[in-house]
């Protein structure tokens, strides 16, 4: 397993189990610590207990099952725990804790300039990218409306993805915003319930959303 397949298990198991992280946020401090001071002293550490990171064993051994966590020593009385992958793990967790702000970016001047007509939509849409906080634009209307069109020209844009229907689920999306790091999402999926010509969503992701609707004729 390469690294970027190690960061996407441990990103998976953490936005699953969020509760998962404050555990791990203390064994990583204890481990460092406890770590550092043992090799001072000339010896190992054996690792944590489930009472110093304040966790039940029955979540330290899904942890374990996650590959989050090693068994590291192991007796009738008592079982010690280390941290798999410190580094990666920490990695994930300040991604799900502090998302990165976004960066400066800059449009193309053509931007939409391939699709006819609809100046209020465009106009609408470049306020919405422009914009401090991220929004979440929803067009829709009937087939043959520049639906597709805007979505295409939003995938010139710097740190843009254009997701496809296979990889829009839940564990795609993850995937998509923990390799990539995108600043925009667009995608023709329609939305669930919605007919094969019904509206498709673009998305700019992290953050708190704001929306709305834009119809195109």
């Amino acid at each position: 397993m390469n690294e970027t397949e190690k960061r996407l298990r441990i990103y998976r198991a953490l936005i699953t189990n969020p509760e998962w992280i404050e555990i791990l946020q203390d064994a990583l401090a204890l481990q460092e610590r406890e770590e550092a001071g043992h090799a001072a002293r000339g010896y190992s550490w054996l690792g944590f207990e489930w009472f110093e990171v304040h966790a039940n064993p029955q979540t330290l051994k899904k942890m374990v099952t996650s590959k989050l966590l090693n068994i590291t020593f192991s007796s009738h009385s008592s079982t010690h725990y280390k941290v798999a992958d410190p580094v990666l793990v920490r990695e994930a967790i300040q991604a799900i804790s502090e998302p990165a702000s976004p960066p400066q970016r800059e449009m193309p001047a053509d931007l939409f300039d391939s699709v006819v007509g609809s100046p209020d939509v465009k106009t609408l849409i470049r306020y919405a990218l422009e914009a401090e906080k991220p929004a979440h634009l929803l067009l829709s209307g009937p087939p043959a409306s520049a639906k597709t069109m805007f979505l295409l020209e939003l995938r010139r844009l710097p740190q843009s993805y254009y997701a496809l229907a296979s990889t829009l689920t839940a564990a795609g999306l993850a995937d998509i915003l923990f390799v990539y790091e995108p600043s925009f999402i667009s995608s023709c999926l329609p939305l669930p319930g919605c007919p094969p010509d019904g509206p498709s969503p673009w998305l700019l992701p992290a953050g708190s959303f704001s929306g709305c609707t834009l119809s195109l004729a």
